[in-house]
């Protein structure tokens, strides 16, 4: 009967244990699910934001892409080049100082004259 009951009590020990070992693991398990759940929101929450951003830089670049090539319809019409301007005011320049030599003449024989 001791042997019976030494059998007994160590079963009981053995379940008691294995009860323990179940219920540990089971709540270690629940943890780890708890916590990869928590780790997956958190990267959707950070793919939904980075997607977010992405799409806002993709955006301004094609506006940016639109604004550039408007700018290079308008700018051959609207601005001169400074090369350009250079020479068209050399070329003024130029018919004005012919244009005051001629009066300067003019003004000199006006005055030879009297």
């Amino acid at each position: 009967m001791t042997l019976e009951l030494a059998v007994g009590l160590g079963v009981a020990i053995i379940g008691g244990y294995w009860a323990l070992a179940k219920i540990l693991l089971a709540q270690t398990f629940k943890q780890l699910d708890l916590r990869f759940s928590s780790q997956e929101d958190a990267r959707r929450i950070a793919q939904e934001h980075w997607e977010l951003r992405f799409n806002r830089i993709e955006n301004l670049a094609q506006r940016t892409e639109g604004d550039v090539i408007k700018l290079r319809e308008v700018l051959p019409i609207e601005y001169v080049r400074r090369e350009d301007w250079i020479r068209f005011g050399g070329s003024i320049d130029r018919k004005m100082d012919t244009l005051n030599q001629s009066i300067n003449q003019l003004t000199e024989k006006l005055h030879a004259r009297h």
